[in-house]
């Protein structure tokens, strides 16, 4: 006489079974497979993240981008005319990005230049092309201004802070 383990209600705890190992296991096995990538990654000699966005004490670091000619004190709805200088001759093309953010630390004026050749205009930033843009609000404002080579691989910042009367 034989039996049929798949009648009645085996049948059933099978198909849950089944179910479980196909959808369950994966993804109990995938969180923490890739929380082990994730620590790898942070941990490298280079994980590719940008350090502004963390305070990580000590000295810091030396810019390759010079601010030329932006004043510390600016009237209200006066232009504030942004340029500056590559120092470090190996970045000599790439994109530029401009953003200016108020007091609340939200940006009110950004622009964006790619493209820059910066060694054909005496390494100032932008090339062929302004920044400048009015700010009716008194306050104090962070210029932040953004380098990345041509590759996208080395980038660089700067700021300064203006106040606005």
């Amino acid at each position: 006489m034989a039996i049929d383990i798949w009648a009645g209600s085996n049948r059933n705890k099978v198909a849950r079974g089944t179910a479980y190992l196909v959808f369950l296991v994966p993804v109990v096995i995938s969180v923490p497979a890739s929380a082990y990538v994730m620590y790898g990654i942070l941990e490298g000699p280079d994980p590719g993240l940008d350090a502004r966005t963390f305070d990580q004490g000590g000295a810091p670091s030396t810019s390759v981008i010079e601010f030329v000619g932006v004043r510390s004190t600016y009237a209200a709805n006066d232009p504030i005319d942004i340029t500056a200088r590559i120092l470090d001759p190996d970045f000599d093309c790439g994109d530029v990005y401009v953003t200016i953010y108020d007091p609340d630390n939200n940006p009110v004026a950004q622009s964006a230049f790619f493209e820059q050749c910066f060694s054909q205009n005496r390494n100032l930033v932008p090339v062929g092309d302004e920044f400048s843009k009015p700010i009716g609000m008194p306050g104090e404002y962070e210029i932040i201004l953004d380098v990345l080579d041509r590759t996208q691989t080395r980038a660089d910042s700067a700021s300064v802070s203006v106040r606005v009367r």
